[in-house]
């Protein structure tokens, strides 16, 4: 399996079509790049460049178990961050549970932890930041 042979596809953030009934696509205005194996879908990125600052809101991102460690995260980030740079964003920044094991995924991108807030039910949020 050669990841490079991936087709990414930008498709519009409001089509739930595309991954089903998923609270996904609650954002407008969010751009949501599909990575697919020939017709089958294996990742995704959901972000928002924000209008007002030059950062990036990075929502989502995610692969299918079986298709994890292949480096396949890490190409749909290089490929948002390629874009950000078009777009003159200087930042990326997300925010991650604190307990979720997508943390270690962000520190190996080269993310800085910045702080730890709550969600609005209380939960412990990382917040990352990296700069473009």
């Amino acid at each position: 399996y050669n990841p490079s042979l991936l087709e990414v596809t930008k498709v519009a953030g409001k089509d739930g079509k595309i991954f089903g009934n998923t609270s996904m696509y609650t954002w407008l205005g969010d751009t949501v790049w599909v990575l697919k194996k020939q017709n089958e879908i294996v990742g995704f990125i959901q972000f928002r460049i924000l209008k007002r600052k030059p950062i990036v809101s990075l929502h989502r991102i995610g692969v299918k178990s079986e298709y994890r460690r292949l480096g396949l995260g890490s190409k749909l980030f290089q490929k948002m961050l390629d874009h950000c740079r078009q777009s003159k964003v200087e930042k990326v920044r997300l925010k991650c549970p604190k307990d979720c094991s997508a943390n270690l995924f962000y520190k190996q991108l080269g993310f800085s932890l910045v702080e730890t807030t709550k969600s609005r039910a209380g939960r412990d949020l990382n917040v990352w930041e990296k700069e473009i």
